[in-house]
């Protein structure tokens, strides 16, 4: 494959898929280098809806350089305190594990080489966003809800039906939606191309005698 190759439109389907390959690694490795300007506005919109008190036991949510911190109002139990009445129950969140269909976006996207690939790249990162916080959101309030023991879970005054709600969502979205999120959202902004790929693969009908 020659190189000026990568930057014009494929003419197939497998052309794409062997692009896509190729420009992974790149998009992965520029991913994890600038995570925290990627995981920026998840933790602004996290901060918000800690402020709103949502729930109201979150008091704050940190981003370190790939996490985020979830600080809570909760107290440890008091073999956990090392008799320190302030002690609060917090939990970190790795942000990359929930952000991974980004690089596959990226990849796809310029594997497509469409023309207004950056902008088609911005977009697919906006309707990205939603989904991730989302993810990161719902695995800090399972690690809190489910991992710290029953004393923390009491104090959240989660009823069954609001732990079986959480459970669900942290499954459902950090388990199926990363990657296809990212599949959606470039079929969103690359219809063209996906159908021009249709149109092309569609048998051609036998003219009449």
């Amino acid at each position: 494959m020659q190189l000026n190759s990568l930057f014009t439109p494929p003419t197939s389907i497998y052309a794409l898929f062997w692009r896509t390959l190729l420009w992974l690694p790149l998009m992965f490795f520029l991913w994890v280098l600038n995570a925290p300007l990627f995981h920026f506005p998840l933790a602004l919109a996290m901060q918000a809806l800690s402020w709103l008190g949502v729930p109201s036991w979150l008091m704050d949510v940190e981003q370190g350089a790939r996490t985020f911190n979830f600080i809570t109002s909760l107290k440890p139990p008091s073999g956990d305190t090392a008799f320190s009445a302030s002690a609060r129950v917090a939990t970190e969140v790795n942000g990359l594990l929930y952000t991974c269909g980004l690089p596959l976006l990226a990849a796809l996207t310029l594997a497509a080489a469409q023309k207004g690939w950056l902008r088609a790249l911005v977009l697919g990162y906006l309707i990205l966003l939603p989904f991730q916080l989302i993810a990161v959101y719902a695995t800090g309030l399972k690690q809190i809800a489910f991992d710290m023991g029953p004393i923390v879970a009491q104090q959240m005054e989660f009823s069954r039906l609001q732990n079986s709600a959480l459970a669900f969502i942290y499954q459902y979205y950090t388990l199926i939606m990363p990657p296809v999120t990212a599949l959606l959202a470039w079929f969103f902004t690359h219809r063209e191309t996906v159908q021009r790929f249709v149109r092309d693969g569609l048998p051609m009908k036998a003219k009449p005698a």
